[in-house]
């Protein structure tokens, strides 16, 4: 057994004991959940919208099955650089109030709440095997002192935990402070991101397949411009999870 198994194997059984001298309560609404079961209760994980395997496989939309663009309504005639997209659940109700909550709210925990779901969905889509590299969309240096953590950092992380491989932080970064991607149209949200990101050690990412990893994605400017960059440092794929799709 690897090091990095025997870790992850240590954490499990510690998880689990203190699973049984305090049992865990739901995150979302505080309800009792099951020794061993995941932070949400059944009842609260129901109510989330999966994105099962009705999803365009390139934009990860659940607008029905695609290997490309065409077809879908959402990445049909757009240059999207990744290879493929994969979201856990829909961004709206519980999943968005978790992501809020997260995000805003500085609670750290739910990033295994979050993780666990986009690590299912990983999974199911055969994203683990093979992936080199997981790395997040960086913040601005403004925005994560603002903020005080990048949370798409804490999710990467959290999966590349989960998969066994390496998880790095600050090899992409964002180089330009950009308006707020909520506050702008498709166009825009193209052209708002142009030149905001690049890799600082391009030698670490040539022949890598990486996987990019995001809180919430809607139309895919920013992770497209991502992985445009990871590319042109000899990426040999960018795949793209993100916990929630808009």
């Amino acid at each position: 057994m690897g090091l990095i198994s025997s870790m992850q194997r240590v954490k499990e059984v510690a998880r689990c004991l203190l699973d049984l001298l305090y049992p865990p309560h739901c995150l979302a609404c505080g309800g009792d959940v099951d020794v061993g079961e995941a932070t949400l209760c059944s009842g609260c994980r129901d109510s989330l919208t999966l994105i099962d395997g009705n999803a365009c496989r390139k934009c990860g939309s659940p607008v029905g099955e695609h290997g490309g663009t065409e077809g879908c309504p959402n990445c049909r005639g757009g240059r999207l650089n990744f290879s493929s997209a994969a979201a856990a659940c829909r961004y709206e109700g519980l999943a968005r109030d978790l992501i809020l909550q997260f995000k805003y709210g500085r609670r750290i925990g739910l990033s295994r709440t979050l993780a666990t779901l986009m690590v299912d969905v990983a999974c199911r889509r055969g994203m683990a095997e093979g992936t080199d590299l997981v790395m997040p969309v960086p913040l601005h240096q403004k925005k994560r002192r603002e903020r005080g953590f990048n949370q798409a950092g804490i999710l990467a992380e959290r999966v590349a935990e989960s998969f066994g491989c390496p998880h790095v932080e600050n090899l992409l970064v964002r180089v330009a402070e950009t308006r707020a991607q909520t506050e702008l149209g498709r166009d825009s949200r193209v052209a708002n991101v142009k030149g905001a990101f690049a890799v600082r050690e391009k030698t670490r990412v040539a022949g890598a397949r990486v996987l990019l990893i995001d809180d919430v994605m809607t139309t895919g400017s920013t992770l497209s411009e991502c992985a445009a960059v990871l590319r042109r440092a000899g990426a040999a794929e960018v795949n793209v999870l993100v916990a929630a799709r808009d």
